[in-house]
C-alpha cells in the first residue's frame, strides 16, 4: 500500500518496536487498519469531525467518576478484591496480561505497552509538534 522504500523506513521497524513482529506476522486486518493518505492531513482518522474535550480528558473523567454511584479503588490488588465486589458492573484497568494470565490464557500475542510519564517544565512553546509522535526507527531491533 505504500511502497517498498516507506514500509522498510517506517512500517516494517515501527511495526516491530510496537508489537514485537514484522508485518508479515501480522494477519491483513490489522495493517489495514492504518491509515494511509496522499495529501498533508495530519489526522489519525478522516472523519469529518474531530474535537478533543474543550477542558481535557481528566476534566470529563473527574467529572463521570464524581458521580455517588460510582466506587474508585486506588492502590488496590483487583486479585485480592475481585471476590468482595458487589457490582453490576466492573471495568479493569489493570495490565491486560495480568488479567488474562489469571483466567489460564496464554500469553498474548501481541505485547503490552508501558507507558512513562515524563512532565517537561519550563519548555518554551511545545516540547513536541504534535500530541502524539512516533518514532519508527528500528532501535533496539534484532538487526533485521
Amino acid at each position: 500500500r505504500v511502497g517498498q522504500r516507506l514500509y522498510d523506513l517506517i512500517f516494517k521497524p515501527y511495526t516491530k518496536k510496537q508489537w514485537d513482529k514484522y508485518p508479515a506476522e501480522l494477519g491483513p486486518e490489522v495493517l489495514s487498519r492504518i491509515p494511509v493518505r496522499n495529501n498533508h492531513d495530519g489526522r489519525y482518522f478522516s472523519d469529518p469531525h474531530q474535537a478533543l474535550p474543550k477542558n481535557g480528558y481528566t476534566a470529563i473523567f473527574e467529572k463521570m467518576l464524581s458521580d455517588p454511584k460510582i466506587t474508585v479503588l486506588t492502590s488496590t490488588d483487583f486479585f485480592e478484591v475481585r471476590d468482595k465486589l458487589q457490582c453490576n458492573r466492573l471495568y479493569y484497568t489493570g495490565p491486560i496480561d495480568t488479567y488474562f494470565a489469571d483466567l489460564g490464557w496464554p500469553k498474548l500475542e501481541y505485547r503490552s505497552l508501558s507507558f512513562e510519564r515524563v512532565v517537561q517544565k519550563d519548555t518554551p512553546g511545545y516540547f513536541q509538534p504534535a500530541s502524539v509522535v512516533n518514532h519508527p526507527q528500528a532501535q533496539n531491533m534484532d538487526g533485521e
